[in-house]
């Protein structure tokens, strides 16, 4: 019995075509034997050979067009230069310059544009005259709203100058090619505002997702609108917002780059914080500031800051006594320098948040002496609040110990020790407490003595970053949150060599210890309450 390759019916119109068709198949009667492995392999369609690879670097950008080269420079961390139709002509009329592509139609289009930027140029002009006459403009002494007035109108006018400008050049297909070229003048406002184009349609995206993402809203601020573009790198290596860097890599101080999309330089402050510190004290997380620069100096041509090299600028600057201003070249005064991110054993991942937050435009620079001086004062006032909320808690928690049999010594913490060393905790109740002198009572001779090291009064000490809250820094000073960045870290096998490197657990911390692991608190079950029927089943 074989299979039917054609309807019957549809067969008698044309046998001939049906003869021709059966011939051309191969048939296989019904059995329920399998195929043989001959038969299989046969009618396996063999593969056409593989091309040889493409060298990334070989493949010319401007004239690029085929998908395959397309995925080899995607691959090699490259992009083809300018849109795909502009390709195409550049390839099919090799020499000739881009403004004179022998198109009848774009050369016509062109000379509509050069009108419209005739007209437009005519339109700058104007209103520059007209700036400058208002500037010019004298007015009586003490006449505080008229002066408040002038200077409303020519905000306005040089809001409507810089628009002036960007729609003069929107539609010049040069502009648009340099920019795609990458050669893009960002001191110029049509070059800034195709870059801020680009930036809102989908970097921006990034950015602000993963600070709504994670939690940085509210945790760190109450509220941002991220309106300027930062990247990171530690070396050479590229890092993505929101991804985990290794305790190795993240040693050194970075590099980022941050772009502005307004015009003129301007000062800013640029803060790394860590808002997952445990505290087993206060069973929450504290805030660590690991980085703290001020009076840096970007601009939108000016956007790299290597973070590792703003403490001499900043020394120098200070020893010479001279004021950083914005438009001054070398900047920034350094107020706590890099420290290497850490996570303790057995905690979470660490969120480290990156901001950078404008200052005033009219105000002056910052005072580093005045900043230093708030950060530990905030520090020593929010230190001494949550250790004695620590020593309420414990000490009631002792008590409640001490007088149940067979109690768990410390059932309201979240994280127990595993390691054989004494909770960080309990240095922070007092000698004069009666949890202390129960204790010094009942185990003193058992007890390892232990010398206190007093905490460093200089302001780069671990003491001083701890308990920082971003929130009061940006309300103190007036700062405005522009822009910001995320990466993470959690513990490796590199993470011990670090921490004993910034010599953690020395008495500077309270909490995290090198030798110490975190672990989560186990909740034990609570009874069942039994039914009446298995009440009764009891006395049967």
């Amino acid at each position: 019995m074989r299979l039917l390759a054609r309807c019957p019916t549809a067969s008698r119109h044309n046998e001939g075509f049906r003869s021709s068709f059966l011939s051309q198949q191969s048939h296989r009667a019904l059995s329920t034997s399998p195929r043989s492995y001959a038969e299989t392999f046969a009618q396996k369609s063999k593969d056409p050979p593989s091309p040889h690879p493409i060298d990334a670097h070989d493949i010319d950008r401007t004239t690029v067009l085929d998908r395959r080269s397309v995925r080899a420079l995607a691959k090699a961390g490259l992009r083809p230069i300018g849109s795909r139709r502009r390709r195409a002509a550049i390839r099919d009329v090799p020499g000739i310059p881009f403004e004179q592509l022998p198109y009848q139609c774009f050369q016509e289009a062109r000379k509509v544009l050069l009108d419209d930027r005739q007209e437009k140029v005519a339109q700058i002009e104007l209103q520059r005259a007209r700036i400058d006459r208002l500037k010019s403009t004298e007015l009586p002494d003490g006449d505080h709203k008229a002066a408040q007035s002038k200077d409303t109108r020519l905000k306005n006018m040089q809001k409507n100058l810089e628009k002036l400008k960007v729609l003069a050049d929107i539609n010049d297909p040069m502009a648009k090619k340099r920019f795609e070229d990458g050669n893009g003048d960002m001191s110029r406002p049509i070059y800034r505002h195709l870059a801020e184009k680009r930036f809102r349609k989908q970097r921006q995206l990034i950015l602000q997702q993963r600070v709504e993402q994670m939690d940085l809203i509210p945790d760190l601020l109450p509220r941002m609108q991220v309106t300027s573009d930062m990247t990171l790198s530690f070396g050479r290596r590229m890092v993505h917002p929101g991804a985990i860097v290794p305790s190795r890599m993240s040693t050194i101080p970075p590099r980022i780059t941050i772009q502005p999309y307004d015009a003129g330089a301007r000062l800013v402050t640029i803060v790394l914080v860590d808002p997952d510190v445990p505290n087993v004290t206060t069973d929450s997380f504290d805030s660590r500031c690991h980085f703290c620069a001020v009076n840096v100096r970007i601009s939108p041509t000016d956007t790299i800051v290597h973070l590792g090299r703003i403490s001499a600028l900043g020394e120098a600057a200070k020893d010479s006594g001279r004021t950083i201003q914005a438009d001054s070249p070398g900047n920034g005064q350094l107020i706590l320098p890099w420290l290497p991110p850490f996570a303790q054993k057995g905690s979470p991942y660490h969120r480290l948040a990156l901001f950078v937050l404008d200052q005033p435009r009219e105000a002056p620079p910052l005072n580093t002496d005045e900043v230093n001086s708030w950060i530990s004062g905030k520090a020593s006032k929010r230190k001494a609040k949550q250790q004695k909320e620590g020593q309420n808690q414990e000490t009631a928690s002792h008590l409640q110990n001490l007088e149940s049999r067979g109690a768990s010594p410390h059932p309201d913490q979240p994280y127990r020790y595993t390691s054989n060393v004494f909770p960080p905790s309990k240095s922070s109740v007092s000698e004069d407490s009666p949890v202390a002198n129960l204790e010094r009572n009942a185990s003193d001779a058992e007890r390892p003595a232990t010398a206190s090291k007093p905490e460093p009064s200089d302001q780069h000490s671990m003491a001083s970053r701890m308990h920082f809250t971003l929130r009061s820094l940006v309300t103190r000073f007036q700062l405005q949150p522009t822009s910001a960045f995320l990466f993470r870290t959690e513990w490796d096998e590199d993470m011990d060599t670090v921490m004993r490197k910034l010599q953690v657990g020395d008495g500077l911390t309270s909490n995290e210890r090198v030798d110490v692991e975190l672990k989560n608190r186990r909740f034990l079950a609570m009874p069942r309450r039994m039914t009446k029927r298995e009440k009764a089943a009891r006395y049967r």
